[in-house]
């Protein structure tokens, strides 16, 4: 895909069922993480990234910590539910 090709961001998240942000929120950066299909079959699952261009990688990252042992959490709080009797 060429960059006469690629999708225009409101076409992308107008097919998406996002939650709305919270009231009185202005974001001012953006990192996207996006799993999409690629090829002629769009059989192939594929990964990609996308940040906005004044992107402060650090404070993401200590972010992305948080939020990855949050998630950490939840999948442990749902296995062991889905265990017991």
């Amino acid at each position: 895909m060429n960059a006469s090709e690629d999708s225009p961001w409101p076409a992308i998240l107008d097919r998406l069922d996002l939650r709305p942000l919270p009231a009185q929120f202005r974001p001012d950066q953006l990192f996207l993480i996006c799993r999409g299909t690629v090829g002629a079959d769009a059989d192939d699952v594929a990964w990609v990234t996308r940040a906005s261009a004044e992107f402060n990688r650090e404070e993401f990252l200590g972010a992305l910590t948080a939020y990855l042992e949050h998630m950490k959490q939840e999948l442990a709080a749902d296995w062991l539910e889905s265990d017991s009797p």
